[in-house]
């Protein structure tokens, strides 16, 4: 299929698309809460009779069928935002107060929404099937093992899957990738080091809980940098800390939370021992006690790791959509972590970063609420990716 003709597909529908990504970000919704953007993308399929089933309560699953049997290609999109409050200044700022897409889903879903015109124009063209997955709960790493649970992936059976994700500190209009683990493996833990309260000057009779949370995770630290082979990612980050509410009274317990990042199953096993093997070592040196909870441990994330094959292919359809040296292999994974991994684990699949940053212009982080890019430095790129792969795949 010709770059031309998707360029002349993606001209006739440039401005439906940006009215979708406008009010996609003007109307932003929580986890699991997606109703309004569900109804949505459903008037949107039924408008251009595109076929769709409901999953996982607030997903969508469009389906583009060619006129010929074949194989089956799944695009996917997260839908959800986050709890910010947009601070960002543009005139499209979100209107559900609180709510805000600073991850940039309403391009992820405005882009995919795009690619669905052009493919159903062209569906006559097709052999097999492109799956559309819009799916909820990114966020909480929740979604995409539902919709999975539910036959996202089954009848007919996915051949290979792609997702991306924009990227505002990478260049714009560059996809930037990595062959094997590309995101990590996230584990959310609690931890609460109780000890003994007693007056701030007399600390001999009580058990300082403060102390031996400070003495903890400095020590954790160096079970990275000493127990774990180095050319092997691992980041333990402690991200909240509480305990006491007055400055003369050591309270009875503080409570410690944060994050554990892998891509090693081994690795991630080996961390989560030491970790409590740590704790118990300090607080009993103390006389105190401790608990440790590894959140949705029965539901661990994996890490996305894009497969070889999917990485060649992908390249190839860049390079008809994209000028010379702008596809990029990337020699170091991300930390962060997506439920795309799921889809990873099970499918033949590549992820990519779009890159949305200009120069000379601020660039803030994903999550941020000033969090900002223009959707003509995201959708031109995404909409013909996600446009050209499938259809170079059922050709």
């Amino acid at each position: 299929m010709s770059k031309e003709i998707i360029d002349q597909l993606y001209n006739k529908y440039e401005k439906t698309i940006s009215e979708y990504r406008i009010h996609l970000h003007e109307h932003p919704e929580l986890s699991w809460k997606e109703y309004e953007t569900q109804k949505y993308i459903i008037n949107i399929l039924e408008q251009n009779n595109i076929p769709y089933e409901i999953l996982a309560d607030t997903g969508v699953v469009g389906h583009i069928k060619g006129s010929k049997p074949g194989r089956t290609i799944l695009l996917r999109s997260d839908m959800d935002a986050l709890p910010v409050t947009e601070l960002a200044d543009v005139s499209y700022k979100s209107k559900n107060e609180g709510v805000m897409h600073a991850c940039g889903h309403d391009g992820h879903m405005s882009s995919l929404l795009g690619a669905a015109l052009i493919l159903n124009e062209l569906k006559d063209q097709l052999s097999g099937e492109v799956k559309l997955m819009f799916q909820p709960a990114e966020e909480l790493g929740a979604g995409a093992r539902k919709m999975i649970s539910e036959g996202v992936l089954e009848n007919p059976k996915v051949d290979i899957a792609f997702g991306i994700h924009v990227s505002p500190v990478l260049p714009a209009g560059h996809i930037y990738t990595k062959v094997g683990g590309f995101f990590s493996a996230p584990n959310i833990f609690a931890i609460k080091i109780i000890g003994k309260g007693s007056h701030g000057a007399l600390p001999h009779l009580g058990i300082d809980p403060i102390n031996i949370s400070s003495q903890f995770i400095s020590c954790a630290q160096s079970l990275i940098t000493r127990q774990m082979v180095a050319t092997q990612p691992v980041v333990l980050s402690f991200c909240k800390i509480q305990g006491g509410n007055s400055y003369n009274v050591i309270p009875d317990y503080v409570d410690i939370s944060g994050t554990l990042r892998t891509f090693s199953e081994e690795n991630r096993k080996s961390m989560k021992n030491k970790v409590k093997l740590l704790l118990e070592g300090i607080t009993s040196a103390y006389g105190a006690t401790y608990e440790l909870k590894w959140i949705d441990e029965e539901n661990e994330i994996p890490a996305v790791m894009n497969d070889a094959d999917a990485i060649k292919f992908l390249e190839q359809s860049v390079n008809k959509i994209l000028p010379p040296n702008h596809f990029h292999l990337m020699d170091e994974p991300a930390m962060v972590g997506e439920d795309f991994g799921y889809i990873t684990k099970l499918v033949p699949s590549a992820f990519m970063w779009v890159g949305v940053h200009k120069e000379n212009t601020p660039s803030y982080s994903l999550h941020s609420p000033h969090f900002y890019y223009d959707e003509k430095d995201l959708l031109p790129t995404s909409v013909k990716l996600f446009a050209q792969v499938a259809l170079d795949y059922l050709s």
